[in-house]
């Protein structure tokens, strides 16, 4: 004869460990979540940015070496490098810049192709009025300030700008967009990995546990309600 076991000798049925009652380790899977692109975009902006000013500086001085052959070339240069003439477009451009990529996000090419033409129209006519509020254009008569801006709008580097301007942005939105465009193809992979994964665990059929009937009562099944002895 065996000494029978606490739970017995108290009358409880003995424990029994079930499947599916301890912890589970896996976390169930979220659906995958579309990144932005933005980031890439404002660091293209910055990367544009200087190199619109280096192109710019370049393009001004050679314009500047062509129009005043001389000894007085170096000192019209280095002025031209000290004026607002080159730090104005350049600011102006990159906050254009970066207001295009922050909008467009993951958007395609033609985004930037269109947004480019945006964006040179206000690097040339906000470089214009910046200078000539600069000029002081706010106390001048109305055909003073009339001239001044006619003066603006036929400079050689403003205009340089504005087509600066625009080939950047066509270019460098390439490879902004195609980035945007790598995003949006891994997320419909991972998108369309998740819901085979989600029909796949739907469809399997369900398995009653050890405890349960198949229709879903709980009783169970070879529990005994008093001590049992062993001989």
């Amino acid at each position: 004869m065996t000494e029978p076991s606490r739970d017995a000798a108290e009358g409880r049925p003995p424990a029994v460990d079930l499947p599916g009652d301890g912890p589970v380790d896996e976390a169930p899977a979220r659906v995958p979540v579309l990144g932005g692109n933005r980031a890439l975009g404002a660091g293209v902006a910055l990367v544009g940015s200087i190199l619109f000013a280096l192109l710019l500086a370049s393009g001004g001085s050679l314009l500047i070496g062509l129009a005043r052959p001389g000894d007085g070339t170096r000192q019209w240069i280095d002025a031209y490098l000290a004026n607002p003439l080159l730090a104005v477009p350049t600011l102006i451009f990159l906050v254009a810049f970066l207001i295009l990529t922050a909008i467009a996000n993951r958007a395609g090419w033609w985004a930037y192709i269109f947004g480019g033409l945006i964006v040179a129209a206000v690097v040339y006519a906000g470089s214009i009025a910046v200078l000539l509020l600069l000029q002081g254009g706010l106390q001048m008569s109305l055909r003073g300030a009339v001239d001044a801006a006619l003066r603006l709008a036929v400079n050689p580097a403003l205009v340089l700008g504005g087509l600066l301007a625009r080939e950047l942005v066509l270019w460098l939105g390439l490879g902004i967009s195609r980035s945007g465009a790598r995003l949006v193809r891994r997320h419909r992979a991972a998108l369309d990995d998740f819901e085979r994964r989600a029909v796949s665990g739907a469809s399997q059929p369900a398995v009653a546990a050890p405890h349960e009937s198949v229709d879903g009562s709980s009783g169970r099944r070879g529990s005994f309600d008093g001590p049992r002895y062993d001989s």
